[in-house]
């Protein structure tokens, strides 16, 4: 299984692992997960990490790419120390979650295509 993360501007793809990382991981920075909408199906539980066409709202979409923007931020932080294998977990004199490892391996443009697709609004998961 793969999710597609789309609107009329993006369809992103990634691997199965890949959402829950992004999910965990932007929670861990901040994000509240608001749940999501799906029409087609009376009792939906709010769930993310299905590919049912399930929608993510405008506001929830903005709080997930508030928070891969500080995960970014840190992660550019990690690259640029010479110890880059360490995530960093104090930056500026601020004890922050410490990207994952998973996150850290996946390319700098990937997380800025993830953060625009989520400021640009409402999204699908397919």
């Amino acid at each position: 299984m793969s999710y597609s993360l789309r609107n009329g501007r993006f369809d992103i793809r990634m691997t199965c692992s890949m959402l829950p990382l992004l999910l965990t991981t932007a929670k861990e920075y901040g994000w509240e997960p608001a749940g999501t909408i799906n029409e087609d199906y009376p009792d939906w539980g709010g769930g993310y990490c299905w590919n049912s066409g399930q929608q993510v709202t405008a506001e929830d979409a903005a709080g997930i790419a508030d928070a891969l923007e500080l995960v970014r931020q840190d992660a550019l932080k990690c690259d640029a120390n010479e110890s880059s294998s360490i995530a960093l977990d104090v930056i500026e004199g601020q004890s922050v979650p410490k990207p994952q490892p998973e996150i850290l391996s996946y390319s700098n443009q990937f997380l800025v295509d993830v953060i625009a697709l989520c400021r640009s609004g409402a999204f699908s998961i397919h």
